[in-house]
């Protein structure tokens, strides 16, 4: 090998290091951390589910786009409710407007969701209005005041 492609190979070597390491990140792509303890728990509007939340990456939480982890449990008996699809609109009622994105919820087991994109730009209280399909049928409010 010449002395020019021998430097040709360590910059591209070296570029390559750089690279890794600047797209690197201590923990793997969306996952969040959340506090031991929920932010806040609501009832739904028949009284069937009892949801739980938690805010990532801050909580309480400041303005930015948020990960939430929800825990549905039934109320009377607090067993984890599986098999729910959660549609969740963000709206800031005293500005009368929601926010341009749309959540997205994933399952993960015994009654805990994931939900992604939550873009709540502006501080203030927010509610976040939960239609709950799937093994139980309802909806629940979730007020969240963000700094």
């Amino acid at each position: 090998m010449t002395g020019r492609a021998f430097a040709r190979v360590a910059s591209l070597s070296v570029l390559l290091v750089l690279l890794t390491t600047a797209c690197g990140s201590s923990e793997p792509e969306g996952e969040a951390s959340f506090e031991a303890e929920p932010l806040t728990t609501v009832s739904s509007d028949s009284g069937q589910l009892r949801v739980s939340v938690w805010t990532s990456p801050d909580q309480p939480p400041a303005r930015g786009i948020l990960t939430l982890r929800l825990l549905a449990e039934d109320a009377a008996s607090q067993a984890p409710v599986d098999a729910l699809f959660f549609d969740i609109v963000p709206e800031m009622p005293s500005m009368g407007h929601g926010t341009p994105t749309v959540p997205k919820t994933k399952a993960a087991n015994s009654g805990v969701y994931t939900v992604s994109d939550v873009n709540l730009f502006m501080p203030g209280r927010w509610e976040l209005r939960m239609t709950i399909t799937g093994a139980v049928s309802d909806v629940a409010i979730v007020q969240l005041d963000v700094h």
